[in-house]
């Protein structure tokens, strides 16, 4: 059984993450500018919509649009963020952050996941459908598959493919 509870989110809503039984992170893309609740770039919402933490107001600088995220460990996130294109782990609990920078090769990317010390990226600019590996302190990428997609990040490496189309 289960309960449901309707809430606004803001507006422009790109991805909607799972934080677990009492919490949700809701990023924003470029059209919620002008919305305060979009403007955080990544809210972490409660169950009843109560927010408890954003990424702008905890000290981060602005997004203009969060291309994707996922969760990457019990408390942090990691998302992937245009203008500066610099791939941020963010702790939801405490507001700290670690950037990498990431070659620009996977700029664009609609959808990333990470397992350890790798990260994946789906579809960036000129490479559609394509997944690429990157390893934290790395200065190259590599071709790893073709997907059809659409796709999203899911924790622990993986992607969830997708379809909005009846079969």
């Amino acid at each position: 059984t289960g309960s449901g509870h309707k809430f606004f989110v803001g507006d422009a809503v790109q991805d909607l993450i799972a934080l677990g039984p009492d919490k949700v992170a809701v990023t924003y893309f470029d059209e919620g500018i002008g919305e305060p609740l979009s403007e955080e770039g990544v809210a972490i919402l409660g169950v009843d919509g109560t927010l408890h933490r954003g990424f702008v107001s905890s000290g981060g600088e602005p997004i203009m649009d969060c291309y994707a995220a996922v969760k990457v460990g019990s408390q942090t996130i990691g998302f992937w963020p245009y203008t500066s294109w610099r791939l941020t782990e963010w702790s939801f609990t405490t507001g700290a952050e670690r950037t990498h920078v990431v070659p620009g090769t996977v700029r664009g990317a609609s959808a990333v996941t990470q397992l350890g010390d790798s990260w994946w990226f789906f579809s960036p600019y000129g490479k559609p459908h394509t997944v690429f590996e990157w390893r934290v302190g790395s200065s190259k990428v590599a071709e790893v598959g073709i997907v059809r997609g659409p796709l999203r990040g899911l924790s622990g490496g993986r992607f969830l493919e997708y379809t909005d189309r009846v079969p």
